[in-house]
């Protein structure tokens, strides 16, 4: 559930498609612990899940300690592949992709999904954050082969934490958005009232109290449907609560893809207000289904939408700027449907799987041939 996994999935669905892979292994924790060890979802792509521990919540630890997790390394034979792929320089789990690639000898290739430091509100995780990105992080943009930039903005964040170039390829878009359906209940509220939607994790850095304490600034005919769940929503709940707003808050919890995309379809705004991002998926999304969106400036979301011309973009953490984007675009129908159709036009233009797909096999491919010559050279 996220973004990065929603990148890797359809990514990997089109290498395999367009014949730019032969075989996909997808190492991941086993998060939840029941999950399989193991699974084949087609011939040639399979998932070999390692035993992993969750002391952060969204933050996998592989359990190195457990022969399991070795075991399950080995199960997905690294030696049988010719590149090693790690993405998000922040979680461990790339971290253990660079040794592995070392100890098998292979070339890694990692994807950056994030623009900027890790944002957290407490005080000494966020110092502790800054520390791994600065050892263990930066270790892994430094020695990694070849780094891809998801947006300009990450890129230039690699530059910044490490000092390398990153090359920069754009996510494409989930296939068949323009048969998707708004939700027919949402639908039939967003007749009586304004519906505003929000697609996301619920954890610190992605703004949402920001969210609802604009809507406590709102009529009261706008409602909030949140979609996404995660450790913050307790609290959410609660500021809700305290606001007066709990009866316009909706929490819908996490939800599969196809059903997410109907509520947004449904929605007359798409807010994202987070405080960093790499290529905001909720708003590439939106704005492939059309829909008017405000979010934060920040990140590559200005690479996906500019504002006033595709959307409404305000500062981050400026609750003022968002309220008033918001009540803007709910009392103009003519506007919303302005921003949408930009949106949509320009999103469908530049954002392509197919695109992506063959930019990420070229590096890929470069980068494997570059390893094996120096290999050769080497002995």
């Amino acid at each position: 559930m996220g973004g990065v996994e929603s990148y890797v999935a359809e990514l990997n669905r089109e290498l395999l498609a367009a014949g730019h892979a032969d075989a996909i292994t997808v190492i991941a924790p086993r998060l939840p612990h029941f999950a399989a060890s193991s699974e084949a979802l087609s011939p040639g792509y399979r998932v070999v899940r390692f035993p992993a521990a969750e002391p952060t919540a969204n933050f996998p630890l592989p359990a190195v300690w457990r022969p399991a997790l070795w075991r399950a390394l080995r199960e997905a034979r690294a030696r049988d592949h010719d590149l090693i792929v790690s993405h998000t320089r922040f979680f461990p789990s790339s971290l253990l992709a660079l040794v592995w690639a070392r100890i098998t000898n292979r070339p890694l290739l990692h994807v950056e999904h994030g623009a900027d430091y890790v944002q957290l509100q407490s005080r000494g995780p966020r110092a502790l954050s800054r520390l791994y990105d600065r050892g263990p992080g930066r270790l892994v943009l430094r020695r990694a082969d070849a780094v891809v930039g998801v947006s300009s903005a990450a890129a230039a964040f690699v530059t910044r934490l490490s000092g390398r170039t990153a090359a920069v390829i754009y996510r494409g878009a989930a296939p068949n958005l323009d048969a998707v359906l708004a939700d027919p209940v949402l639908a039939k509220q967003a007749r009586d009232v304004s519906v505003i939607l929000y697609a996301g994790r619920l954890i610190d850095g992605k703004g949402v109290p920001d969210l609802i304490d604009a809507l406590a600034a709102l009529p009261a005919a706008a409602l909030l449907c949140i979609v996404g769940d995660g450790p913050k929503r307790a609290d959410l709940e609660a500021q809700a609560t305290r606001l007066g707003v709990a009866d316009r808050v909706s929490f819908r919890g996490y939800l599969p893809v196809t059903e997410t995309l109907s509520l947004m379809r449904a929605a007359d705004v798409v807010v994202s207000p987070s405080y960093t991002e790499g290529l905001p998926t909720a708003v590439l999304e939106a704005a492939l289904l059309g829909r008017a969106i405000v979010a934060s400036d920040v990140g590559g979301t200005g690479e996906i939408v500019r504002n006033e011309h595709s959307a409404l973009l305000y500062p981050p953490r400026d609750v003022g700027a968002l309220t008033a984007a918001l009540a803007r675009l709910l009392a103009d129908p003519p506007l919303r449907d302005r921003l949408g159709r930009a949106a949509r036009d320009d999103a469908r233009e530049r954002f392509s799987w197919e695109v992506s797909a063959r930019e990420f096999a070229a590096v890929a491919q470069r980068v494997a041939r570059s390893r094996s010559s120096a290999t050769n050279v080497a002995s």
